[in-house]
């Protein structure tokens, strides 16, 4: 069938596209379906975290971080309004130091992107609009949407689809879960400072 794959995933951030890496290891067919164009930004507090650090070694892409403009980072500290601090330290893990990173997104994120495009095995598509899932006798069987740079409708099919298409996903909003209460809904802002003392 044409547009079949073995697996289709939808976003080509991080989680995207470190499982498109490693199945296409595994020798998988796979396609994978972004929005955007990277490089790209994405609002995030830009932190990799000791527990991602196993997966970006394995990905081995540690040292193409540290050629980046980077932070290393050794723990979190939280605090609360009445004055209580909680420092939550990176745990060791398998002998080896402990720290993340903090790097823009739009650094850490083509990294991982750039390393999906060396694998044979995967077919990437930039400018993709993802506008819901195919169902056939309820089983999800590929996925349709939007061509941006042509306008073109088109639909994939594959024995498997991934929605790592974040917070607003729509692969899991079609499947009626991630349905959002707004009393637990919480939104955020960044943005970069220089010359900051006194932390």
């Amino acid at each position: 069938m044409e547009n079949k794959y073995d697996v289709v995933i939808s976003g080509a951030g991080p989680a995207g596209s470190s499982c498109a890496i490693f199945l296409a290891k595994k020798g998988l067919n796979v396609l994978l379906l972004e929005k955007a164009k990277f490089p790209r930004d994405k609002t995030c507090g830009d932190a990799i975290s000791g527990k991602s650090m196993s997966v970006v070694r394995e990905l081995g892409l540690e040292n193409e971080i540290e050629r980046n403009h980077h932070a290393k980072i050794f723990g979190v500290t939280l605090s609360s309004p009445n004055g209580t601090i909680v420092k939550v330290p990176v745990p060791k893990r398998n002998n080896l130091n402990r720290y993340g990173y903090c790097t823009r997104r739009e650094v850490f994120d083509n990294i991982v992107f750039n390393a999906v495009l060396k694998e044979k095995n995967v077919t990437v598509i930039q400018n993709f609009n993802v506008t819901g899932i195919i169902k056939e006798d309820d089983y999800v069987k590929g996925i349709k949407g939007k061509d941006l740079t042509t306008g073109e409708e088109k639909e994939f099919f594959a024995d498997l689809v991934v929605g790592a298409d974040g917070s607003h996903s729509v692969v899991a909003r079609e499947l009626g879960v991630n349905v959002v209460d707004n009393k637990h809904y919480c939104t955020a802002v960044r943005a970069y400072y220089e010359g900051v003392t006194g932390l």
